[in-house]
Parts: C-alpha cells; structure tokens; sequence
C-alpha cells in the first residue's frame, strides 16, 4: 500500500473548512445543482464522490476546497463520458491503494475523453490495459487547480480574461473568489459597482488595475452566483 504526505484532514482548513454550497460548486463547474449535490450523498451502491462538512447554519457553505476540487474532477470525467460505476470502482482502488479518501481531489485520474488514465510516478497509464497514452490529457484539468509540492490542491481558479484570475483559496478572504494578484475579494468589486461607483473609482479605491475591473464588471452575472 502506498502512502501520501497528507496534510491533517481534522485540522487543514482545505479540508474543514466550507468555502461554497453544493449549488455554488455546481456552477464553478458548470455542472446542474442537483447532480452534483447527489455527487455529496452516498448511495447503496457507491460512497459520496465529494466531500462536505457540516455547517453551523441552513444555507452555509458546505463544500471546502477539497470538495470543489472533487467536483471539478468528478465534471472533468463524467462529461467524457466515463460511466459512474467504473469511475467509482477506480476511485475507490485508489483510496485503499493510497490511505487517501480524497484521491479525486489529486491529479491521479484523466481522461483524452475516450479513455480513463491512473497517474503513477508522473506517468499516465490507460487504466484498462496500462497503455500510456499519446497525448498528455494533465494540462486541462490542471488549469484551475494550483497544487502544493506534495500535489495536494491549494486553490481553484476562475480565469476572467487573458491574464487576470480570480482564485478560491481558503487561506483569503474565506475562501470567496478574489483576484489572484492582490487578494482583493470580487465580491467588494461587485458591490461597489452596484452601488453606482464608477470603474475608475473603484479601481484607485482597491488599487486595481482598470482592466480587472471591467473584468469583474463583464463577469458580474456568473460571479454573482459564487461571489
């Protein structure tokens, strides 16, 4: 059995502490509501495929990050089309395999789209055959998700436009979308632009650029929904 530097599940807020609800990842995913809140159940033929903690209140967030993680991992997969049943039988030889329950929120399973592949010592292997594939299908996925040196995520990014990136890192502002550059919260933005501000204004205010606050601006209807 192999074994993983795993952070301190009890304790590492990327794992207790909720940053979104099940409907707010759904739509960082871009996935229906109420599949991924029955991806956060378990059922008689398979355990929950994300993980939440509870909350002190209805309607807190219960998602952490390690759970948005496995939802995008969980969208990343099913979208390709592989089906749910070989999806959690390979999930789940990897959890006993690695002493890991949070194994889909690790970069150890792709898919080219066609083909499911494992992750072993910085290879990809198709999991049927071990085939290694011709095109790496890492990158993709990897796009949102910012691991640490142990390969364990630290935060999911939300690209606005070309070159200005929003990040959910519980470590800031609770874990609520903020620019990756300076830590400024979107949600501030957003509410000072519905205050009737202008984006001039707003960007001397938060000493931002004028070009991340236009960026918020044209993104206020999906932000909205996570902010």
């Amino acid at each position: 059995m192999q074994t993983t530097n795993a952070p301190n599940t009890q304790t590492d807020i990327r794992y207790r502490s909720g940053i979104c609800t099940a409907k707010q990842a759904a739509a960082l995913s871009s996935m229906p509501p109420n599949t991924v809140h029955s991806w956060t159940k378990a059922t008689k033929t398979r355990p929950a495929m994300v993980h939440t903690v509870e909350n002190e209140r209805r309607g807190w967030p219960t998602v952490p990050l390690v759970g948005l993680v496995e939802t995008w991992s969980m969208r990343a997969l099913r979208t390709a089309g592989i089906p749910m049943s070989k999806l959690v039988k390979v999930a789940e030889d990897l959890r006993q395999e690695f002493s890991d329950p949070y194994v889909l929120a690790r970069p150890l399973l792709f898919t080219d789209g066609i083909d499911l592949y494992r992750r072993r010592r910085g290879d990809l292997f198709r999991v049927e055959d071990g085939q290694q594939p011709i095109e790496q299908v890492i990158e993709k996925y990897l796009q949102k998700i910012e691991l640490d040196s142990d390969e364990h995520p630290k935060s999911f990014r939300i690209s606005l436009s070309e070159g200005i990136d929003l990040t959910l890192d519980p470590r800031f502002n609770g874990g609520r979308p903020s620019l990756l550059r300076n830590r400024v919260p979107a949600f501030a933005v957003l509410g000072a632009l519905e205050a009737g501000e202008r984006p001039i204004t707003v960007a001397a205010d938060y000493d931002l650029e004028i070009a991340e606050v236009l960026a918020i601006e044209q993104s206020a209807r999906k932000l909205s929904k996570v902010a």
